[in-house]
């Protein structure tokens, strides 16, 4: 009687297949993942230009259009009046890359103000201000006013750069 013996293993072609099949899965999961984390940080980069850009316009536009008047207007600094005394006057500009806004003081020319906060967050800079008076007489006061927000980061791709130009006309009360 023949005993048949069976030998278990692979043999290398068998052994390459099976090395090449994994590789270039591991290979396909390593790119997804890496677009993946890309995008993600990419993304990251566009929301934080976008939210920033959406408070400041709308903060601008909310001043000015619930300021009693407009006391000073440069290109880029713009100095509001209002009725209630805490918030008189209102001044509106961009220093250090920062969008400021500081009121109170009493003042008519936006000097000793008393209180001062960045409405942008410190992962972004405002490279341009600018205001420009559109006012077609003397019964209203038409602002327009552009901004542009960047952010900043190590690679070109995670770089962003988007400006808003609005307008909005002082309510007179």
């Amino acid at each position: 009687m023949k005993v048949k013996q069976f030998q278990s293993g692979m043999t290398l072609i068998e052994l390459i297949l099976y090395v090449a099949l994994i590789s270039i899965f591991i290979s396909g999961m390593v790119v997804f993942a890496w677009d993946f984390i890309y995008s993600a940080a990419k993304t990251k980069v566009h929301r934080e230009v976008n939210q920033n850009l959406r408070l400041a316009s709308k903060r601008i536009i909310y001043e000015i259009r619930n300021a009693s008047q407009v006391q000073s207007i440069s290109s880029s600094d713009i100095c509001l009046g209002s009725a209630t005394s805490e918030r008189n006057p209102t001044r509106i500009y961009s220093s250090n890359g920062n969008l400021h806004i500081a009121w109170g003081g009493g003042s008519i020319n936006c000097t000793g103000m008393t209180n001062d906060e960045v409405l942008t967050s410190n992962k972004i800079t405002v490279p341009s201000l600018t205001f420009s008076d559109h006012s077609s007489g003397s019964n209203s006061s038409n602002i327009q006013f552009s901004l542009t927000v960047t952010s900043f980061g190590a690679r070109k791709e995670w770089q962003k750069s988007q400006t808003y130009t609005g307008t909005a006309e002082v309510r007179t009360k």
